[in-house]
């Protein structure tokens, strides 16, 4: 098995793919492969390179999610979207917000709508380095559209693996007592702490 095709899996009542850990050869989960199916674990291999639009939206049965290291990038928009059951993420701190600017189908983090995680570990990733969820265009302030804003009013644990460097600019950045968090974990391999990275988090 090296591909699931676009729509495979979708609204499928299926709740487990346990063995799709032991596909060495799968590459590429496809766009709204398992899109509202009733799926409640997923384990990735490491030959994994692709996951599609909206992939696994909508499944909400999903409690815990591991991203393999090298997938900071690979990533489509709202792959996971809309998976409100979520409640622990490890994520590569280099995680792509977003792959375009402006408001357009690709916009949106994987992670757009994952209101309810509790806890997350972020991984080095292939960089080690956060990306700032802010620039100087305020249309472009990607925060917004981040895992970390989406669950800004339920997340409560962040762990930073050994390995991570930077942590990016408006990283956890509240407004109007929003926040939650309760612990951060910080590594030993840190160098910098962005801009605003924990405003306003209680």
């Amino acid at each position: 098995l090296t591909s699931i095709g676009n729509y495979a899996f979708y609204g499928s009542a299926v709740r487990d793919l346990g063995s799709m850990a032991t596909c060495s050869s799968l590459t590429t989960i496809g766009s709204s492969a398992f899109y509202g199916s009733a799926i409640e674990e997923v384990q990735f291999p490491e030959s994994i390179t692709s996951i599609g639009q909206q992939a696994f939206a909508g499944c909400t049965g999903l409690t815990e999610l591991t991203i393999p290291d090298h997938m900071g990038n690979g990533m489509g928009s709202q792959a996971f979207g809309n998976c409100t059951g979520l409640k622990t993420v490890t994520v590569p701190v280099d995680y792509l917000v977003h792959r375009a600017y402006g408001y357009s189908e690709d916009y949106y983090s994987a992670f757009n709508g994952c209101s309810n995680v509790e806890t997350i570990y972020y991984t080095p990733g292939q960089t080690g380095r956060m990306l700032d969820r802010q620039t100087y265009d305020y249309n472009d302030n990607c925060y917004r559209y981040s895992l970390e804003y989406a669950c800004r009013e339920n997340l409560r644990h962040v762990f930073f693996e050994e390995g991570v460097t930077a942590i990016g600019s408006h990283a956890f950045y509240c407004t109007e007592g929003e926040s939650v968090l309760e612990k951060v974990v910080l590594p030993s391999t840190l160098t910098s702490i962005g801009n605003y990275a924990f405003y306003d988090t209680a």
